[in-house]
């Protein structure tokens, strides 16, 4: 069994259409399992699951800080 964890993504970008593209690149990549655009501080949030933290850890370092517009995260992991 796996572990999972929220990350949530600060992408500042201007257009609907930018956000789209980060949505969907979000959603394809293998390790997460949902991805959604949201209000206040952060723009995404990201449920992302993995066998251990450093999987997780070098997905969001390698794939998810990759996609274009993306500038910081942070990780929660998921406890209970």
């Amino acid at each position: 069994m796996g572990i999972s964890a929220y990350v949530q993504i600060k992408a500042p970008t201007v257009s609907e259409e930018a956000q789209e593209k980060v949505l969907k690149a979000l959603r394809l990549i293998e390790g997460v399992r949902e991805a959604h655009l949201t209000s206040g501080i952060y723009d995404f949030i990201a449920k992302v699951e993995g066998e251990n933290i450093g999987i997780i850890g070098q997905l969001i370092a390698e794939k998810i800080h990759s996609i274009e517009n993306i500038k910081s995260s942070v990780t929660s992991f998921i406890l209970k």
